[in-house]
């Protein structure tokens, strides 16, 4: 019943937010300080954006292109979000009061290259 609710509210903030499909800070943040679900539901979306990022390395390293990041093992939905609260937190650091538009999905995949380099 759980995952029901999850991807039903997934599914609503993707048409909801049909005109930008990114994720911005403002909304992050949003959903991280809201209900139960939606605190799962961006920690299974910003989860699943880290699992394509590491499919996207696979790729690529089979393909003997060099990868993004060198990241060896799996990032759990806890650690991707925790990673991408971090990236956000520093970002807004350094650009206080501006940036709240900035694309998370971006801002973790930077994190994530700063943190394991190859």
């Amino acid at each position: 019943m759980r995952k029901i609710i999850v991807l039903a509210s997934l599914g609503m903030i993707m048409f909801a937010n049909s005109v930008n499909a990114d994720l911005s800070i403002n909304a992050f943040k949003q959903l991280s300080a809201g209900s139960d679900n939606d605190k799962a539901t961006i920690e299974m979306y910003v989860g699943g954006v880290a699992k394509g990022f590491l499919h996207s390395n696979a790729y690529l390293k089979a393909s003997k292109q060099s990868q993004i990041f060198c990241f060896s093992g799996d990032i759990g939905t806890g650690k991707a979000y925790q990673l991408a609260d971090q990236a956000i937190n520093e970002h807004l650091s350094k650009s206080p009061g501006d940036g709240k538009e900035e694309i998370v999905e971006l801002l973790l995949l930077m994190k994530l290259k700063s943190l394991y380099p190859c």
